[in-house]
């Protein structure tokens, strides 16, 4: 449908552009756990910090950068809550990393 509709496959959009990378750190996450990279800790935490790039692709194309060929979900004034949001978020991987169990 986005042949017919834009006349091109991909066209390196905001939104497919984001929803690319979500789909590329998740997998990178599942690759390196099967693959022995890291162990459930690092899962976790490596889960916590992909969450920022589905946050970006949601609300952060829609609101923070306010432009893509998608014509739904545009808003304004969304960027003092996603912000407020990755702070927090950034905040708990920091406080989760600084209170490591030793194993």
């Amino acid at each position: 449908w986005a042949n017919y509709s834009w006349g091109r496959f991909w066209d390196w959009d905001p939104k497919e552009t984001w929803a690319l990378i979500a789909l590329m750190a998740y997998i990178i996450l599942l690759h390196g756990r099967i693959g022995g990279w890291w162990g459930g800790y690092g899962l976790a935490i490596g889960s916590i910090a992909s969450f920022l790039t589905i946050l970006m692709a949601w609300y952060g194309v829609n609101f923070v950068l306010g432009k893509g060929l998608h014509s739904y979900g545009f808003g304004n004034g969304g960027q003092l809550y996603v912000g407020l949001f990755a702070l927090l978020e950034i905040a708990f991987l920091a406080f989760a990393l600084v209170r490591r169990p030793k194993s």
